[in-house]
């Protein structure tokens, strides 16, 4: 099994809870 990092590159103004559905967002897509 292959291992990925992936680093997310977030606008510091996003808030938490939205900054978690955009991690979401990749995880689903990958």
């Amino acid at each position: 099994m292959n291992h990925y990092e992936t680093v997310f590159i977030l606008n510091p103004v996003l808030s938490e809870e939205q900054a978690k559905e955009t991690v979401l967002k990749y995880e689903k897509f990958l």
